[in-house]
Parts: structure tokens; sequence; C-alpha cells
């Protein structure tokens, strides 16, 4: 399945509709509201298997991607 969204909130809600079918995020590391590392692992809770690539095109004020 492939989907794409807007914000961390309807990638969120598109992962609780298809999680089983997802297993690969791609996300910016800076998102409003909510930032692409916290989103993973928001997501990760939900599937153990879901393995992420972050993007980004600013390099200053980056959160730790641990």
């Amino acid at each position: 399945m492939q989907a794409t969204a807007a914000s961390a909130e309807h990638g969120a809600a598109l992962f609780e509709t298809a999680a089983a079918g997802i297993d690969l995020l791609i996300t910016d590391v800076l998102l409003p509201k909510e930032d692409g590392v916290r989103l993973f692992h928001r997501l990760r809770s939900r599937n153990e298997e879901l393995t992420v690539l972050y993007i980004s095109g600013y390099i200053q004020n980056l959160p730790s991607l641990k």
C-alpha cells in the first residue's frame, strides 16, 4: 500500500486504518506539531516491523534521530 499524508496527524490516521499494510514510513524530520522522529516511534509502537527513511531539506535544529 502507498499513501501520502500532508501532516503527521493525517499520516497517523492513515496508518491506523492500514497499519498491517504499511512497512515503510518516509517522513521529513521537521514537521509542524510533531517531528518525524516522534511520529515514527509512535507508529512503530503499533507495528514493530515498520522501518523509516528520514528526509529533510534543513540541517539546523534537527532532533536526535535515535
